[in-house]
């Protein structure tokens, strides 16, 4: 079996305790290996690890380039992110643009994962912000339904130019007025 393969496997499998850090790299990849009844020896669980990292590690550029108009404009911005310890550091290291959120929620520091209801309460209690009053984009329908069960709005992510335009219909743009305290 290939690392893409057992990477296929973790799809279908619950991986919210790596999110929320409950579990360090190499006991996930055990625990992977047990599911796929496999054993990984040190230089595979560091191969799958290099493996998840570098899949994880690619950015959007419109995307980046829409953080960063807003960011210029003044809009207030929080992200709300599902990502184990070893990738968190990672970002945190090659990604400057993750300074334009004035919140960061990091499921393995939250101690909550999307979909769960903790994890948008800690956003809203990080934003010091109403439900209403915060726009929630995220590529995962499962996530967006949980944070508008929560009250937020939410819009379902399929690429920058899309969310311009949702965002222009919502009034939502960068050079739109701030509607309410988090309204970027």
């Amino acid at each position: 079996m290939t690392v893409r393969r057992d990477l296929e496997v973790l799809a279908e499998q619950g991986v919210l305790e790596r999110f929320r850090g409950e579990l360090t790299g190499p006991a996930y990849w055990r625990e992977v290996g047990t599911t796929l009844g496999r054993r990984f020896d040190a230089a595979r669980t560091g191969a799958r690890i290099e493996a998840d990292v570098t899949g994880w590690s690619a950015v959007d550029v419109g995307m980046v380039a829409l953080v960063e108009e807003f960011a210029a404009a003044g809009r207030r911005l929080g992200l709300l992110s599902n990502i184990p310890p070893g990738l968190a550091l990672y970002y945190e290291e090659h990604h400057a643009w993750l300074r334009h959120f004035e919140v960061r929620g990091v499921s393995c520091r939250i101690g909550h994962a999307k979909p769960e209801p903790g994890a948008y309460a800690w956003c809203l209690r990080a934003l010091a912000a109403e439900p209403a009053d915060v726009l929630f984009v995220d590529d995962r329908e499962e996530n967006v339904g949980a944070a508008r069960a929560a009250g937020l709005r939410g819009v379902l992510f399929t690429g920058a130019a899309d969310l311009r335009a949702v965002l222009r219909e919502d009034r939502c743009d960068a050079f739109t007025e701030v509607r309410g305290r988090a309204g970027g």
